[in-house]
């Protein structure tokens, strides 16, 4: 099982988006931003595809891919505002809670996500609202 990977979306909604005050993206190991796939007063909608393998000695999920930050242990997905090739405000999203069941549950379904939200009004590692990561 532990070599098995996967492919599965996240999907990030940011409440309270910095709309105006510069490029605010999700962002890659590369330090490119990804837009948002949908965007309103109120909030902003961002996807990406990750990879996902087992980790052997503790039965977790590691994510992989141009978007997944941090140590296998503490991955986290970056939401990035810059202007002028400066960091305003970076967010962690993170990986941690997703338990193994939901990415196979996610990787099993046709078009199924593992989907959370955040508040922008904090930068660091930020507090998931509501119940977290959820398959959608």
């Amino acid at each position: 099982m532990a070599d098995k990977e996967y492919t599965i979306t996240l999907q990030v909604t940011c409440q309270h988006p910095p709309l105006g005050h510069g490029d605010f993206g999700l962002q890659d190991k590369n330090d490119r931003l990804l837009p948002p796939t949908s965007t309103s007063a109120d909030a902003c909608i961002f996807e990406c595809a990750v990879r996902v393998k087992q980790i052997e000695k503790t039965g977790m999920p590691n994510f992989l891919g141009e978007f997944a930050h941090g140590t296998a242990e503490e991955r986290f997905l970056y939401l990035s505002l810059r202007a002028n090739n400066a960091y305003l405000k970076r967010i962690k999203v993170p990986l941690k809670s997703i338990t193994w069941e939901q990415v196979m549950e996610a990787a099993g379904r046709e078009n199924a996500k593992l989907a959370c939200a955040v508040d922008s009004a904090r930068t660091g590692t930020v507090k998931l609202l509501g119940a977290g990561w959820q398959v959608v």
